[in-house]
């Protein structure tokens, strides 16, 4: 018989059950830690958010998706503002370590990431279409066409080729001359939905890491190297 919990409509649905609060802590420590001040979005939007229901990841999307009203608002406005994916120190590191230091990110948006890049001592070119009304957090973005600026820089080999939450139907790919590609969005360590059939075999993953997430968003950052 229903108990009135807000689970109800999932039958009871709670996984997790006592395991709830150290896999809270655990994940918050994960992907929040350390507290950097150049990071609202993680430190002042996400942190507040998670720690306030005490959100444990992935594992607790439905959860999290209904204990927390107006969630799906608030991640259109963190959208809009700030970027598709919330970056942690740990992914913005990985990205630092994979890429020698040498970024081209194609479909920066707002340049949230390569903002966060640069300040890290990364060598960053930020290249965006420019065709939306967006805040502006990475001034030195360049307005251009993302695969018309690989195929004139020869395809940039000497940088990894960073991409965030890409379109469906982009060439990008096809245009980029380097060895070293970073992922940002929905998928497992194995194959992300960007990559068709014949980039997964020309693309092996090497790393990955777990990413701050809302619910009934599955993100991750996957590094791949030409094979």
């Amino acid at each position: 018989m229903a108990d009135g919990s807000p689970l109800d409509f999932l039958g009871g649905w709670d996984t997790l059950g006592d395991r709830r609060p150290a896999l809270h802590e655990s994940y918050l420590n994960r992907v929040a830690t350390p507290a950097v001040d150049d990071n609202p979005l993680l430190h002042e939007v996400w942190e507040p958010w998670a720690r306030k229901i005490g959100y444990a990841g992935q594992e607790d999307n439905l959860r999290a998706l209904h204990m927390s009203q107006g969630v799906l608002f608030q991640r259109q406005q963190a959208v809009a503002r700030y970027s598709w994916a919330v970056p942690s120190e740990e992914a913005l590191s990985m990205i630092i370590a994979h890429s020698g230091g040498r970024v081209v990110e194609v479909g920066s948006g707002t340049g949230y990431w390569a903002n966060l890049l640069d300040k890290r001592g990364a060598d960053v070119v930020a290249v965006d279409s420019g065709k939306e009304n967006k805040p502006s957090w990475f001034p030195a973005t360049i307005v251009f066409d993302g695969s018309a600026y690989l195929h004139f820089y020869k395809g940039c080999p000497d940088r990894a080729l960073f991409l965030c939450w890409p379109r469906h139907g982009d060439d990008v790919l096809e245009a980029y001359a380097g060895d070293t590609l970073v992922l940002v969005g929905e998928g497992d360590e194995g194959a992300t939905w960007w990559l068709d059939e014949d980039a997964e075999k020309e693309w092996k993953p090497v790393a990955s890491c777990v990413l701050p997430t809302w619910p009934g968003i599955h993100d991750m950052l996957v590094v791949y190297k030409r094979n």
